[in-house]
């Protein structure tokens, strides 16, 4: 685990530990959520090291990364992704000057 000391967004210092949550999916391991009283960006801290970020998405529960629609959540969820991506899409194609989704400027 790496321990953070200052915000990785605006790099202040002022950080408070919010709560405690656990990764019921795949590793059950217990991690805590702090908040930078500066921008209010809100991370995990310690924070998991690179080379095993990995680990904690493989798993046919974790649902972003499956297609199952089985049981009320899940095909919520799909619903809703399914929708915010589209609204997404359409909005980028609106403001796009080239319908480039790259477009820079």
């Amino acid at each position: 685990m790496i321990l953070l000391d200052s915000c990785p967004i605006c790099l202040s210092s002022d950080l408070q530990k919010k709560f405690n949550c656990t990764d019921h999916s795949t590793s059950k391991e217990k991690f805590t959520i702090v908040s930078c009283e500066t921008c209010d960006f809100k991370f995990t801290n310690p924070r998991p090291k690179d080379k095993s970020l990995g680990s904690y998405y493989k798993s046919d529960k974790y649902i972003s990364h499956t297609n199952n629609k089985k049981g009320l959540f899940n095909w919520m969820y799909h619903t809703v992704r399914k929708y915010s991506i589209t609204t997404k899409l359409n909005l980028l194609k609106k403001i796009s000057k080239n319908k480039n989704h790259l477009d820079i400027g």
